[in-house]
């Protein structure tokens, strides 16, 4: 159960951020932009059960990250209700959440004693470059 509740926060995350993405770049008035508003709800009620889950099995210290990998999400989705992001500034204006969702993976890593990703955290210089064209090996 306690690595299922790691996974569903990492899955959520992802999902939610998404949808907050693509709700920042809609327009702000009318039909369409409500139905967004409602996808955002039903992705915080996804969000709040894998949290929930979480807290009953996760670790100390997984719920810890993830509380606060929460109310950074929560600042992020609400200034995307109010105000629109142009795609060329979602980079920084998701990285706090990055960031913490960043904290929450090394906490559960740790918790299954498993090495840290700090190459890969945000804002490292390895997520800074281009991805390679092919995988490592392939020719």
């Amino acid at each position: 159960m306690r690595v299922r509740s790691y996974e569903g926060v990492a899955a959520a995350f992802y999902q939610y951020r998404e949808v907050l993405r693509e709700v920042s770049e809609s327009p702000r008035n009318g039909v369409e932009f409500s139905k967004q508003v409602l996808r955002v709800w039903k992705s915080h009620e996804i969000w709040n059960k894998r949290l929930s889950s979480l807290w009953l099995h996760g670790s100390k210290q997984a719920v810890v990250t993830a509380y606060e990998l929460d109310h950074e999400l929560a600042k992020l989705g609400e200034w995307i209700l109010v105000h629109p992001i142009p795609e060329a500034e979602w980079a920084e204006r998701k990285e706090p959440a990055q960031k913490r969702f960043d904290d929450y993976v090394d906490a559960v890593r740790k918790d299954l004693a498993l090495p840290s990703l700090k190459d890969v955290r945000a804002g490292a210089p390895s997520r800074l470059r281009p991805p390679p064209s092919s995988p490592p090996g392939a020719t």
